[in-house]
């Protein structure tokens, strides 16, 4: 006889978490899908090295603005750049004597993506960045 009212509770208990999950999922949900994102270490010289963000980013709502990237507690500027139907937000990190200038500010914040909707600041935590293989590129040939 205990067992039909408690399987009803049961019952009852996952039907209100499982609604109240989506309430929160809904209101949660990011207005953009970021289908790709990695970051692939560079190398020019000795002296000159860096590393590239890239975030592939496609289901975009209309109004969003995005400010920065943030890696490896380095706040950079984004660099966005529109490919078929995607958006490709990239930034650079140099390190080393870089002759990349880019105004970068030391936040020690968590790897994340910073934008803007209707004015207000949100932030997109960047947990699944992969990392490539660094790409090497050869030295310039000097012209005689």
């Amino acid at each position: 006889m205990l067992k039909k009212p408690i399987f009803s509770y049961l019952i009852f208990l996952i039907v209100i978490c499982l609604t109240s999950c989506q309430t929160i999922n809904k209101k949660n949900r990011t207005p953009f899908r970021i289908n790709s994102s990695y970051y692939q270490p560079w190398v020019m010289s000795e002296k000159e090295r860096g590393i590239d963000i890239v975030l592939r980013i496609n289901c975009l709502q209309k109004g969003i603005e995005f400010d920065s990237i943030v890696f490896n507690g380095v706040k950079l500027p984004a660099f966005i750049t529109k490919e078929k139907s995607d958006l490709i937000i990239k930034s650079i990190l140099p390190i080393g004597l870089s002759r990349i200038r880019i105004g970068s500010e030391v936040t020690g914040e968590r790897d994340q993506l910073i934008y803007r909707i209707k004015g207000e600041r949100k932030t997109y935590l960047l947990i699944n960045l992969e990392r490539k293989e660094t790409k090497s590129y050869p030295k310039l040939m000097k012209i005689k």
